[in-house]
């Protein structure tokens, strides 16, 4: 969340994917004046991954395996990630995978007592049940199928 850019938005966020060789590749929320081609923190730390070489397997494929994800922002409530990058972690991540919401002061609720921190846990499946995933049958096109003009005939 430190190294969000987030010049127009003042909404940092970050995250940590914990991936499954134990290594934690982090992402940042980076803001763009056209608001929709603002890159979230998820996505960020996705595409870190994958073009990454992992040090500890010495792969050269990136790293496409994670059992973990922590979300972090400046907001008092913990903030959960948005459509798109739900999508974009299940193109890569498993539907059981760990997804921590942490609140701004996690700190100041542990201080206080509430050794969650705050922080909220779920699954992927269970922050998006009804994931584009491996096993959905995405239509084809193909010859056989009607083209625009002939469907406005």
């Amino acid at each position: 969340r430190d190294r969000a850019y987030s010049r127009y938005s003042q909404f940092r966020v970050g995250a940590a994917l914990l991936t499954t060789s134990g290594e934690l590749v982090i992402g940042c929320s980076v803001d763009c004046a056209a608001y929709s081609e603002t890159i979230c923190a998820e996505r960020t730390a996705i595409a870190k991954a994958v073009v990454r070489n992992s040090y500890i397997n010495r792969s050269l494929e990136g790293i496409r395996c994670f059992t973990a994800l922590a979300v972090v922002s400046d907001v008092l409530q913990p903030i959960s990630p948005c459509g798109p990058c739900r999508q974009v972690l299940r193109e890569f991540c498993p539907p059981d995978l760990r997804v921590l919401l942490v609140p701004a002061n996690w700190a100041a609720h542990v201080e206080d007592g509430d050794t969650s921190g705050g922080v909220k846990e779920y699954t992927l499946v269970e922050l998006f049940p009804m994931s584009y995933d491996e096993g959905f049958d995405l239509p084809q096109w193909s010859a056989a199928q009607p083209t625009t003009a002939e469907i406005a005939e």
